[in-house]
């Protein structure tokens, strides 16, 4: 504290805030946080090891899982010797394929018992982002929190604040849910994240089944991962894909630059960015052309045969044959046909037809399927080669092993959604997964396995009044709605915002642009467990549990939910989501419906018919600490024919184009229903064939790209002293060919820059980057920067049907950094 001013110095946040702390650790915490010398761990790293460990009268083993945004969910079990944790080692699912653990499940120590760790609730009492601060009690924190919000609702309505949700930073279900049951009570805005959007809205399943499950990846015998880089960045998958290669599966990585991947693959197909829905085009046409498609199982696992009307574009319904209009409530199906004047329901017509136009009651209707061969029809291999820079006989041989070398996977990744219009990408390679018969069945899926329990939430679990969410605004447009006043032409008068589970500062795109955004908020609320790049620019900062501290269940990433035991008391002052939400709603009021414990609210959202359908109880997990939440085993998505989609088949045609993010957009662009390509919104800096260079490109003409790091989760665990001694700072991987250009040697700091911003990385030269790319990997924060940020290099700019944080979608250049801005 500083004498006199009662506020935290300035270096808060880094290394110095035990200053001002309260609280003090055992020897065993700070060893746990790396501050004991290492003759004081054990072999194991445990805090506190050695004879000390043997002597220990109290020793528990507790359940829990990681629950971080990294498509591993592994189970940990955690011990807790005399109220600390000393170590967390790896946990057994029922199925022993998914047991792992890895660094960052191997550091919560230093998590938990991290000096810079959040210990009282603070008020700013800078300027934003100065990092000076006052500690308040949490009564003084809740009183002025309650007191504004009230004052804004009263002037302005609730609307007028916004939540900010859960993008990750705890994947528990009361910690992601329960602040939502407040924003539902009183009708907050909410400011969607919009991470990742392409990928669960492009290929129209539901992101809980999204494909077969990964136990049966040793089935493929092709397998093509495409624009992801599993060794990196889902380990917990990796190891699946590892083993079916082992055992025979030929593996195929498709990926702009050479990373783990595609060194352990059996082939690398290095395409240009952002072309991949062109190549799938012409895979497309390729297996038409040479009949390596299956049209029994077009028939009854895709739209193909449905009759598609030239009026309106939506599908004959029964309801058009009949001339009658369905009961209320009932069913129209729709309609498919034999050819031979026949129409009716698939069920009634034994062998539908596929292609062709017929008339229906004088309308003319195109079966989908026909309907996708024209629209991609103009996509040749020889137009795919020039634009995805891969060669003709590259492209073809692919087709023909993926159509005829199978059961054949495609394991998708980030990459191709960080561009503007990447949905498209997930969008037609479930086409060509459809069209070849490889999805619904073991060895045959298409797309990113992400389990999350679909049981929805029971009526006890939800507030007995219900307002609703005043609006959406997606996370890129919220400082242009802020600034702006209006998001397509409805009125915005954000004046507040509460933050949980993320760190929209650090990881939206433009940084600058959200700070100014903050900057407006007369009052910023975030809880958190450290001083991020998003709290350091907030009003009042509130200190949450470290996900030991709590009872949870991690209901996502394997097809298992697991239970997150309480470990120890949580440290300092701090609270769990549940409390500090509760704690604010009674201050303003809501008092019967915001009384749960985190056990009451945890139970009550295993109260429904779905989970009593799996025999899952609350009374179950807490016997059991884990239970298995799909009902086969393993699963597979679109057997027989059913899929998780409005149609209920595999769509490679939508009926109806609906946005993934709804903040009252008008959507006129019927190229959506199918499969198309055109150049990304910046990210093109050379002309080729019809399509023009990115005028930009002269002053920027590097693509900007990231890669997973496999030391962080997102900016999770970017402080842990262990893993950086692992990955000690942030980087920029460069082509040898470009660094030469620039005068830039290994080692070297450089300025990475834009007209919208920069940041100062050291070089490392890589001959596996794409010439004309950089390759930043991610997961840093302000402080950890020499300068700059590399969020403000981004832009906010996306497709208005799938709005996204299309970080990729970037023009940038290199320079040799002097010093300085």
């Amino acid at each position: 504290m500083s004498k006199g001013t009662n506020t935290v110095e300035p270096s808060f946040g880094r290394r110095t805030f035990l200053k001002g702390s309260a609280a003090t650790m055992g020897l065993a915490a700070l060893a746990g946080a790396g501050c004991a010398p290492k003759e004081e761990l054990g072999e194991t790293g445990e805090a506190g090891g050695g004879s000390a460990a043997a002597e220990a009268p109290e020793e528990q083993i507790f359940t829990g899982a990681c629950r971080g945004n990294c498509f591993g969910g592994c189970k940990l079990k955690i011990k807790v010797r005399d109220g600390n944790v000393v170590s967390t080692t790896m946990g057994e699912f029922p199925n022993p394929e998914y047991n792992r653990i890895c660094t960052k499940g191997l550091s919560h120590l230093q998590r938990i018992y991290d000096p810079d760790r959040l210990k009282v609730p603070l008020r700013r009492v800078g300027e934003r982002g100065a990092d000076q601060w006052e500690e308040i009690t949490w009564d003084e924190a809740i009183e002025e929190i309650a007191t504004t919000w009230q004052a804004i609702i009263d002037q302005d309505g609730a609307g007028s604040i916004g939540l900010v949700p859960s993008a990750g930073g705890n994947f528990g279900s009361a910690s992601t849910q329960y602040p939502q049951r407040l924003s539902n009570a009183l009708g907050f805005t909410t400011i969607s994240p919009c991470y990742d959007n392409g990928l669960f809205a492009g290929g129209g399943f539901s992101k809980g089944t999204g494909v077969n499950e990964i136990t049966d990846m040793p089935n493929a015998k092709t397998i093509i991962v495409w624009g992801a880089n599993p060794s990196e960045a889902q380990t917990q998958h990796w190891h699946f894909l590892t083993e079916a290669h082992n055992g025979g599966s030929k593996l195929i990585t498709i990926d702009p630059n050479y990373t783990n991947c595609a060194a352990k693959s059996d082939q690398w197909i290095p395409i240009r960015p952002a072309t991949d829905t062109a190549m799938v085009m012409a895979m497309m046409n390729l297996c038409i052309d040479n009949g390596w498609t299956d049209e029994d199982y077009i028939k009854i696992g895709t739209v193909g045969p449905f009759l598609v009307k030239e009026t309106d574009g939506l599908y004959v319904r029964l309801s058009d044959i009949t001339g009658e209009a369905p009961a209320e409530d009932a069913e129209d199906p729709i309609v498919v046909t034999d050819g031979n004047g026949n129409f009716g329901v698939p069920a009634d017509i034994a062998n539908p037809v596929i292609e062709g136009t017929y008339e229906v009651n004088g309308v003319k209707a195109t079966c989908a399927y026909t309907l996708l061969k024209d629209a991609i029809k103009d996509w040749t291999v020889e137009r795919a080669s020039e634009l995805c820079d891969v060669p003709v006989e590259v492209i073809t041989e692919l087709a023909r092993e993926y159509a005829q070398e199978g059961p054949s996977t495609i394991y998708t990744g980030l990459g191709p959604d960080h561009y503007v219009n990447g949905h498209m990408f997930y969008f037609a390679v479930t086409g060509l997964a459809g069209i070849t018969g490889n999805l619904g069945k073991p060895g045959a899926t298409c797309g990113m396995d992400w389990p999350v329990a679909g049981f929805g939430i029971s009526a006890a679990s939800m507030p007995k009044q219900i307002v609703g969410p005043a609006g959406v605004i997606p996370g890129p447009l919220f400082p242009v709605s802020v600034r702006e006043g209006q998001i397509e032409g409805r009125p915005v008068n954000l004046r507040s915002l509460y933050i949980y589970s993320a760190n929209p500062v650090a990881n939206q795109v433009e940084r600058k642009a959200w700070i100014e955004a903050l900057n407006e908020m007369e009052l910023v609320v975030i809880a958190e467990m450290r001083m991020t790049d998003t709290a350091r620019y907030a009003d009042i900062v509130l200190p949450v549990t470290h996900w030991f501290e709590m009872t949870e269940i991690a209901p996502v990433i394997t097809p298992y939910m697991t239970l997150q035991e309480k470990c120890i008391d949580p440290l300092h002052e701090a609270k769990t989501d549940v409390e500090i939400i509760n704690l604010i709603a009674n201050k303003m009021g809501l008092v019967e419906d915001f009384q749960y414990t985190e056990e009451e609210y945890l139970a009550a959202t295993l109260d429904n018919d779905n989970a009593r359908a799996l025999g899952i109880t609350w009374e179950k997990l807490k016997e059991e600490k884990c239970l298995r939440d799909y009902p086969a085993e393993p699963y597979y998505l679109g057997v027989d024919g059913v899929f998780p989609t409005p149609s209920g088949r595999e769509q490679f045609y939508r009926e109806v184009v609906t946005p993934y993010v709804d903040y009252g957009q008008v959507l006129t662009d019927m190229r959506e229903r199918l499969p198309y390509w055109e150049p990304p919104a910046e990210a093109w800096p050379e002309s080729i064939g019809e399509f023009e260079a990115n005028p930009l490109a002269q002053k920027y003409p590097l693509i900007y790209s990231g890669e997973r790091n496999k030391m962080k989760c997102h900016t999770q665990f970017g402080h842990a002293p262990w893993l950086l001694e692992l990955y000690s700072e942030p980087i920029v991987k460069l082509n040898p060919d470009d660094a030469a250009a620039r005068g830039i040697a290994e080692g070297d700091y450089v300025r990475v820059f834009n007209d919208r911003g920069f940041v100062v990385l050291k070089a490392v030269i890589h001959p596996g980057t794409r010439p004309g790319m950089i390759i930043v990997p991610k997961g840093w924060e302000q402080d950890q920067f020499v300068a700059g940020h590399y969020a403000d290099l981004t832009s906010h700019v996306f497709n208005p049907t799938v709005p996204n944080n299309c970080f990729f979608d970037t023009l940038c250049e290199v320079e040799k950094y002097e010093g300085g801005e």
